[in-house]
């Protein structure tokens, strides 16, 4: 695999407005010196990226559609329902999650080392070190799943995957391999085992940090993309206790207004909400101006009483702030920091859900099916999907093949992902999807489960003209930033 010396800033772009650049931009004598549990937990809260990916890969899901010219256009809104090459280096770009990533890596990297030093082996280091390690994993693994290809161990020993940075970087011009997509899943792997057992809930604000249940929803996930379905389900048990009083609460959410709902829906007291992060994001903004999103027209394709097994209306609203052009479902709301007072300047930030017992529950339900445990897995999408259908009832309220069949004609064809499928289990895994489509919509996770599922999705404009990403379609794996190619990283091809 071809190996390039690059500035390590090629790697991470420098943005002067957020403070972890700031650190990461000084030489390192001149930074705080590492000697003390405190300075390193201080450290540890910039060890999650401090942008998004929801704004764009939610465009380039099949959850929006072109609402037309009435609504303004967002030049780089188009690129991304285009599946084309951003350009954009700011909040809200592939490229400014990419740095924030690395950021994030870097931040992770200078812990561990700095605990490495002071460590007097008596284990009070070992829940930084866990947070440290976990930290490290989720945005490399973030980063692979955007720029490489969907993991598939045939082809993953020569897949290009992204550069693994495992130690801080000490040298200007440092040597950098993209590896490939078997060695970067190795390397998650190696961090996922060794830091989940040494996690704890022991912080002043868990829901901002790896806790114990947020490591292993991270780890059913992950344990999802590479098919160890008993992984997956091991790291879910935790959640059969009691599965309704911890997934989200829709009755009681519902209660509020509208406009209330977008700040509620990230707050860390609502349980089902594991891992939480606040991005500089203007993607609130997006949810009501954005030519490219969920129509009131089309709505009904993912929400309507069509797509219930149950054939009821499901629990899910939301609104419109233009007479139903487009739709939104109240979830992330903008919060604005003001620097300067007087300039009235200063960023806007977003609150996201990384990781929640909602999609845990989900992935445990795919897992059962993967493991040919089929009775468990309808019971379990009952139980979920009855608790989204306010008319349930649950002695009538049956999902059987027979409905599947009709709901999801040539599912064969249409889920095609490194493992064989019978068709038993890829109508319930659509269900499965269709149900994550449904409860994550305006997250952006909808991509990855394109990407695993190898789905095709069709962009139709306005004007008649359809675009098609195909299955295997090299599009699917993001152009490298262009300061990064610019260093000399290989590209991905796009054709």
């Amino acid at each position: 695999m071809k190996r390039v010396k690059i500035l390590i800033a090629s790697l991470i772009l420098a943005a002067s407005f957020t403070s972890c650049s700031d650190f990461l931009s000084e030489v390192p004598d001149n930074r705080t010196q590492l000697d003390s549990a405190v300075k390193i937990g201080e450290l540890l809260v910039t060890a999650y990226p401090i942008y998004a990916y929801a704004p764009f890969t939610e465009i380039m899901s099949d959850n929006v559609w072109d609402s037309g010219e009435s609504i303004g256009v967002i030049d780089y809104h188009r690129s991304q329902f285009k599946w084309e090459l951003e350009e954009r280096i700011s909040q809200d770009s592939p490229s400014a999650y990419w740095d924030g990533c690395y950021e994030a890596i870097a931040a992770a990297n200078e812990a561990l080392e700095a605990i490495q030093k002071v460590d007097k082996g008596d284990g009070k280091l070992n829940p930084l070190k866990g947070e440290a390690l976990m930290a490290r994993a989720y945005a490399h693994y973030m980063l692979v799943q955007l720029w490489s290809k969907a993991y598939n161990p045939n082809t993953a020993g020569s897949d290009m995957g992204i550069p693994y940075v495992d130690k801080p970087e000490r040298k200007l011009i440092q040597e950098y391999s993209r590896g490939t997509v078997e060695e970067v899943y190795a390397k998650i792997e190696k961090d996922i085992v060794e830091g989940m057992p040494l996690i704890t809930d022991n912080y002043k604000q868990p829901k901002f940090h790896f806790n114990k249940q947020a490591a292993r929803a991270f780890a059913t996930r992950y344990y999802l993309t590479v098919g160890k379905w008993d992984q997956v389900i091991s790291n879910s048990d935790y959640l059969m206790g009691d599965p309704i009083g911890m997934i989200r609460d829709y009755t009681s959410f519902k209660k509020f207004g509208l406009m209330e709902r977008f700040q509620k829906y990230t707050r860390p007291e609502m349980k089902t909400n594991l891992l939480l992060v606040t991005a500089v994001s203007t993607y609130y903004r997006y949810n009501y101006q954005s030519r490219y999103w969920i129509t009131g027209k089309e709505k009904d394709l993912i929400f309507g009483t069509a797509t219930n097994p149950f054939g009821k209306a499901w629990t899910y609203s939301g609104g419109s702030f233009n007479g139903q052009t487009t739709y939104v479902y109240p979830k992330m709301g903008e919060y604005f920091r003001l620097d300067d007072p007087s300039a009235g300047t200063g960023l806007p930030f977003t609150n996201y859900v990384l990781l929640s017992n909602d999609e845990v529950y989900l992935n445990r339900m795919e897992a059962l099916v993967m493991s040919n445990r089929i009775d468990e897995a309808i019971a379990g999408m009952e139980l979920f999907a009855g608790n989204r259908t306010p008319s349930y009832k649950a002695g009538t309220d049956k999902i059987t093949l027979a409905k599947l069949r009709t709901m999801y004609p040539n599912v064969t064809e249409k889920l095609t992902p490194f493992y064989n499928l019978t068709e038993e289990q890829a109508l319930l895994i659509e269900l499965i999807l269709e149900t994550k489509r449904r409860e994550f919509i305006h997250e952006g996770l909808r991509w990855f489960d394109i990407k695993r599922y190898n789905i095709e999705v069709k962009h139709k404009f306005n004007t008649g003209e359809e675009l098609i990403l195909t299955k295997d379609d090299a599009r699917r794996q993001l152009p490298l930033p262009l300061h990064v190619t610019a260093a000399g990283l290989p590209d991905n091809p796009r054709n």
